[in-house]
């Protein structure tokens, strides 16, 4: 699942989008939480479409996991990123005004450890 900032702050626009894409692997209940940019609405080939900021930049995952569970087979992760732009690829969160958002969930089923499930 990934929930973020979008690049036009009144309009809800993915590319261009600082997002944090987070996940809890289903087999051992260990929580992830990685800061996204997404350059374009493509997966991530080299360091263009949607990237793993890490990916474009070294030392650039502004974000810190809290917690993570399933429970009754919903995965609840809680993270904490800067409200101020920590490196190029991420957006300030505005604390006096509305702001636009983005979200999205994959459901993804297969044999895998590392599912999405929303």
């Amino acid at each position: 699942m990934s929930f973020g900032v979008s690049a036009d702050t009144e309009n809800s626009l993915m590319i261009g989008g600082d997002v944090i894409v987070a996940w809890v692997n289903r087999l051992t209940g260990k929580g992830f939480a990685q800061d996204y940019f997404l350059e374009a609405k493509s997966q991530c080939s080299g360091n263009r479409g949607s990237c793993p900021d890490t990916r474009l930049k070294d030392n650039t995952n502004s974000i810190r996991l809290l917690n993570a569970a399933i429970v009754n087979d919903y995965s609840i992760v809680t993270y904490q990123r800067p409200l101020k732009a920590a490196d190029a690829y991420d957006s300030n969160i505005f604390v006096n005004g509305s702001q636009a958002i983005i979200w999205a969930c994959l459901l993804y089923t297969s044999d895998a450890a590392d599912d999405l499930l929303c």
